[in-house]
């Protein structure tokens, strides 16, 4: 089988990074807490007057070094790798952050090792890449296939728990939502 899987919010942790930082800098304007998220963009969820020193936190240079591993995340690939499953991982570059590409790249060989990163695959269209699975928390993943050549499998955050009819995984259950991966 081939899984291929999303890095923000899937295997790195995008957003506590995020509303640390904030956190740091702006304590007296509380972001919208991560339970009440009603949608997958951080910056659509929180005040417009947020929207420049949001993205000036997560366009930084380092910022995607920085990210902590989501728990479970590695033992998960490594024995999906292990059971002879084809694993990719499937990320989005952030537009207009050049540097967003090698340190997401240098993260991967970091924490899941130089295979997983060899073999990464950088796109804005995942409709467009080839696989049996593709393991996302975005609600909804638009391209120019309509159909795309995968399944969906939805990892679960609160704001894409409106998403009904296609499984929902997290690195606690994944055996039991990927029987056929085990």
């Amino acid at each position: 089988m081939h899984i291929l899987v999303d890095m923000d919010g899937v295997l790195a942790k995008f957003e506590p990074r995020l509303v640390s930082i904030w956190q740091q800098r702006y304590p007296a304007e509380l972001l919208i807490p991560y339970e009440q998220r009603r949608r997958w963009d951080i910056i659509e969820d929180n005040p417009a007057d947020y929207r420049d020193r949001l993205l000036e936190i997560f366009t930084a240079v380092g910022y995607y070094r920085t990210l902590d591993v989501v728990e479970g995340s590695q033992a998960a690939l490594a024995e999906l790798k292990q059971q002879g499953h084809h694993v990719t991982i499937c990320t989005a570059p952030m537009p207009g952050i050049g540097s967003s590409l090698m340190e997401k790249h240098d993260w991967v060989i970091e924490h899941f090792g130089a295979t997983l990163a060899k073999n990464m695959i950088t796109t804005v269209d995942k409709t467009m890449i080839k696989g049996d699975i593709l393991i996302d928390n975005k609600p909804e993943i638009k391209g120019f296939y309509k159909k795309p050549h995968w399944e969906h499998i939805v990892y679960d955050h609160p704001y894409n728990r409106h998403i009904t009819g296609q499984r929902r995984i997290t690195w606690d259950n994944w055996k039991e939502i990927l029987p056929e991966a085990v």
